[in-house]
């Protein structure tokens, strides 16, 4: 006979939520008996001595392996039992960390949070205080083990969809992890932060991951070492923090607008001029200069209407140069307005110019595209990378660790199509690595 609901979870209308969390947890055992081991009259393989049927028939188990989740699934529900908010409160400090409220349920109803609840802040090992007589003898033995692994940040070495061959970047273990949802976003060189549990010979991902982009697995490893769920959610903020906008000096995206008075606008443009500016003839003039990572960067327009002088920057940084060098040129300039906004991405790109886009089948146009994109490549090598620990390419691949991040790093860049004559080649910078 088919269990009701009400009959297995015991709750009643009010706890109808975690009544049906119950049922999902015990539905597949109650709906599917496991198959016989033995015969009826057949010795009982308990080693009992007694015939099957009146020693273990009908008190059959399910397999270790299928029972792995449900025993993940009681440690879970111990979780809300005693601690119930405890996961909502530290997806609180995440989303608090980077601004995104919405974000609340979703992180707090995942599994990864949770899995730090019951690891990092020692739920876990409650749960095994308090349930430890009543689990199974292989189920109590298999949590024990379960308690001792630690998170771990892993290097995706092949993936075929429902399962991930990883290596541990802080013990380099090797491990296969079966049973993960098929995912198009994960292939090998990505770094995932997780804690797979031993089930049998292989590894179940109960907690699921989170990919940690190149350059912040040390912050995460590090995290990780010192236990503190805490430290493990601000290095997770850090990461699901909206991509940071900057510009070419690497200052953020500010938009200023500065507007002086001028009192004498006959001599504005011999004091800009004289101040290093570049102007059009026409009341307009900009300052040009080498920026951290671009030459002849634009870092301020300027433009003169009757009496007034606007300047427009891109960061605080730019407007506090731009200020200091019209209070030099123009002292008698005053400053009557700031006003400040946060830099807005169009929705549609922006047209500068009634030019038609670009013909990249022109070879003509293919030729400076290949030839820009070979000397980004070549300056690329001596740039400090933040994902290699602030060292270059080149220092990096003549160091033991630093060419193993390196080489993890080149693993995570898109290939090209092979008609793509605007976009970085990993191959192209292996070779001038001599990787």
């Amino acid at each position: 006979m088919e269990p009701e609901r009400d009959d297995v979870d015991g709750y009643d209308d009010d706890d109808r939520n975690d009544g049906e969390l119950l049922w999902d947890e015990v539905e597949g055992f109650a709906m599917h008996r496991p198959r016989p081991m033995a015969r009826r009259n057949d010795p009982c393989p308990c080693g009992s001595g007694r015939k099957y049927k009146v020693c273990h028939l009908g008190r059959e188990m399910h397999s270790l392996d299928d029972r792995a989740g449900w025993l993940y699934l009681k440690a879970s529900r111990f979780l809300r039992d005693r601690r119930p908010l405890a996961t909502e409160e530290l997806a609180g400090l995440v989303v608090d960390e980077i601004g995104q409220p919405g974000s609340l349920d979703e992180l707090a109803d995942g599994p990864f949070l949770r899995d730090i609840v019951l690891h990092e802040e020692g739920v876990f090992d409650e749960f095994l205080a308090a349930r430890d007589g009543l689990l199974p003898d292989d189920e109590a033995l298999l949590a024990a083990q379960w308690a001792l692994v630690d998170r771990g940040v892993f290097e995706v070495l092949h993936t075929t969809g429902t399962e991930l061959d990883l290596r541990d970047l802080a013990r380099g273990d090797r491990i296969r992890v079966v049973n993960t949802h098929p995912s198009n976003s994960i292939r090998a060189g990505m770094l995932l932060v997780g804690r797979p549990l031993p089930v049998g010979q292989t590894y179940r991902a109960f907690s699921g991951f989170m990919a940690v982009p190149h350059g912040h697995e040390r912050a995460m490893l590090a995290a990780i070492e010192s236990g503190d769920s805490e430290e493990i959610a601000k290095v997770l903020a850090a990461i699901l923090a909206p991509p940071r906008l900057s510009n070419t000096d690497g200052q953020d995206l500010i938009a200023h607008t500065i507007t002086w008075r001028v009192a004498q606008p006959d001599a504005v443009d011999k004091a800009l001029v004289g101040a290093g500016l570049q102007g059009d003839g026409d009341d307009h003039w900009t300052l040009v200069r080498d920026s951290k990572n671009q030459e002849n960067t634009v870092i301020a327009s300027v433009h003169l209407d009757g009496d007034e002088l606007a300047a427009e920057v891109n960061s605080a940084e730019r407007a506090a140069e731009l200020q200091l060098l019209v209070a030099e040129a123009l002292p008698d300039a005053e400053v009557v307005d700031v006003d400040v906004h946060p830099f807005e991405v169009p929705d549609e790109p922006v047209r500068t110019s009634g030019m038609r886009p670009a013909d990249l089948d022109d070879p003509a146009i293919r030729a400076v595209l290949a030839e820009h994109i070979a000397g980004y490549e070549r300056r690329w090598l001596d740039q400090s990378i933040p994902a290699l620990g602030g060292r270059t390419p080149r220092e990096a691949a003549g160091d033991p660790i630093g060419r193993e991040e390196l080489t993890r790093l080149l693993a995570s860049f898109p290939v090209p199509a092979p008609d793509s004559v605007g976009a970085m080649d990993p191959d192209r910078l292996r070779a001038a690595l001599g990787l």
